[in-house]
C-alpha cells in the first residue's frame, strides 16, 4: 500500500498535506551544508535547532546565482528542478517518514516556503539537526571513540532498511556529502534516501548518479541500465568501514 502511495504522490506531483508541519525559521540564507543535489540549512522548529534539506537548482549554483534564479521563478511563477528531481523529493520524503530506527536520522516533516505547499521550488525537508557532523569528523573529535561500536551501529541502520526491502543506494563515507551523522549522544545515524528504492523493485535505472568510490563494479559496467540492491549496500557499506 505505501509503494502504491508513493507512485501515485510522485505522478501526480502531489503529497498529503499531513507530511507537512509549520513553525520552522530558518537562520541563513546561505547552507551550511549540502550533497550532489541538494543544500542544507539550519533552522528551528518548536524551540528546536533542525537541518533542512532544499533541493539545488543548479549543481555549481552560488548564492547570488540562487537569488537571480529566485527572481526569476516568481516572475514566471515556474519551477526549474528537473521532472527527475522532483520525483526524487516526492519519493525520498514519502519513503523517509516511515523510517523508524534508533540509527536513522529521524524525519520531522515537510515545510514549504510558499503558499502552495506542492511547489517544489518551496519545499524542504525538515529533520533533526546532528550536532556532531559526520562520522569522519566524530572520529577525528574524538579519537578514543570504540571503532568497532560505530561500525555496528552503522550496520544496524543498513540492517534495518534491508529488513523491510528498502536499498539505500548512496551510503559513503569521506566526502562533502558524507551520509553518515552523529546525534548529540554519540550515536550513528544514516541520512540522505535520495536514491534509496525497494529492494525487490524491477524498474531499472539509466541514471548512475550516486558517489561513483563506494559504488559496486556492479554498477559501473557499460550496460545502459543498472539496479541498486542490497548487495551494492554491503560494498559500500565495506568502503566506509575501510575508512574509519
Amino acid at each position: 500500500l505505501h509503494r502504491l502511495v508513493v507512485k501515485l504522490c510522485s505522478s501526480c506531483e502531489r503529497l498529503p498535506s499531513s507530511l507537512f508541519v509549520e513553525g520552522v525559521e530558518r537562520r541563513a540564507e546561505v547552507p551550511c551544508n549540502g550533497g550532489g543535489f541538494s543544500d542544507i540549512y539550519k533552522a528551528v522548529y518548536r524551540s528546536q535547532e533542525v537541518a533542512l534539506k532544499k533541493l539545488r537548482l543548479f549543481v555549481d549554483d552560488t548564492p547570488e546565482k540562487r537569488t537571480k534564479i529566485k527572481e526569476v521563478c516568481m516572475v514566471y511563477r515556474s519551477s526549474i528542478i528537473s521532472d527527475l528531481d522532483r520525483q526524487r523529493f516526492y519519493e525520498e520524503a514519502l519513503l523517509w517518514k516511515n523510517l523508524k530506527h534508533p540509527n536513522i536520522l529521524p524525519f520531522i516533516g515537510l515545510h514549504s516556503e510558499a503558499s502552495d505547499l506542492n511547489k517544489p521550488l518551496s519545499m524542504v525537508m525538515v529533520c533533526r539537526w546532528m550536532p556532531n557532523g559526520t562520522i569522519i569528523k566524530y572520529l577525528k573529535d574524538f579519537p578514543e571513540t570504540p571503532i568497532v561500536a560505530k561500525v555496528l551501529e552503522i550496520a544496524q541502520g543498513l540492517n534495518y532498511l534491508h529488513s523491510i526491502a528498502v536499498v539505500h543506494g548512496d551510503l559513503h563515507g569521506v566526502s562533502p556529502s558524507n551520509n553518515i551523522l552523529v546525534d548529540g549522544e554519540g550515536h550513528a545515524q544514516l541520512a540522505d534516501f535520495g536514491l534509496a528504492c525497494y529492494a525487490d523493485a524491477t524498474t531499472k535505472s539509466s541514471v548512475r548518479r550516486g558517489s561513483v568510490k563506494w559504488m559496486a563494479p556492479e554498477l559501473l559496467q557499460p550496460p545502459s541500465r543498472f539496479q541498486r540492491t542490497r548487495s551494492s549496500d554491503v560494498y559500500a557499506l565495506a568502503c566506509v568501514i575501510n575508512e574509519v
